[in-house]
């Protein structure tokens, strides 16, 4: 993944992610709606962003699994492995 295809909610746009039941009786052009938008928005990552995360992650991670020894290396993919396979 390259690019990030994907929209997060913006104060231009918030229509297109909030029913309009809900904010019917708000007023959308105050501060603190405004507000409450750009928490909504710095508070959700697209699937790009948490890619990205979690490269960044296994990146701090890789000197600490460049040290283990053989047995650990094996234990640490099979605890990985059968990790993996409950979330199948």
């Amino acid at each position: 993944m390259a690019v990030d295809n994907e929209h997060k909610i913006t104060q231009f746009d918030y229509e297109k992610y909030l029913h309009p039941e809900s904010i019917k009786d708000l007023d959308t052009s105050s501060p603190g709606f405004l507000t409450d938008v750009k928490i909504l928005n710095i508070s959700t990552y697209t699937r790009y962003e948490r890619l990205q995360k979690a490269k960044e992650d296994f990146r701090e991670l890789m000197p600490y699994l460049r040290g283990l020894n053989q047995r650990e290396q094996r234990t640490l993919l099979h605890l990985v492995k059968s990790k993996a396979s409950k979330f199948d």
